[in-house]
């Protein structure tokens, strides 16, 4: 008996939501940083003065980062196992995406969903276990 994983438009738009969470905590702590240092970018400030307004915000930015990079790393190993389990590409593609995921943090986790998930069809054949 082979070993199928469900691929249904329901479980697509939660890998959908899985590989798009950690581009939008990324933004979240850039427009953060942005709106926090905002008074120095509207006019003619210290030399310096950028570097007081990040001390302020220091410590939510690193709490804001410390949840990015948390989610971020447990999404990459979940597209990660996904991929391994996958029986309908081949090592050399299986190596390239490998590469890709770990390299191009957040962007990846997009291009991955839009270029694999998406377009897989509902059953798809996968390996038992990763070994």
């Amino acid at each position: 008996m082979e070993n199928y994983m469900v691929f249904n438009d329901r479980e697509k738009r939660r890998l959908m939501v899985i590989c798009f969470l950690p581009a939008f905590l990324l933004l979240a702590d850039v427009i953060y940083y942005v709106v926090s240092i905002s008074p120095v970018l509207q006019g003619w400030h210290e030399p310096g003065s950028i570097m007081s307004y990040t001390l302020r915000v220091y410590d939510t930015m690193l709490v804001l980062m410390g949840i990015y990079a948390t989610a971020g790393a447990a999404v990459l190993i979940y597209l990660l196992i996904v991929l391994a389990k996958l029986k309908n590409m081949n090592s050399a593609h299986k190596l390239i995406w490998l590469l890709i995921l770990c390299t191009f943090v957040p962007a990846s986790f997009i291009a991955f969903w839009a270029l694999v998930i998406s377009k897989e069809p509902t059953y798809v054949p996968v390996y038992p276990s990763i070994d």
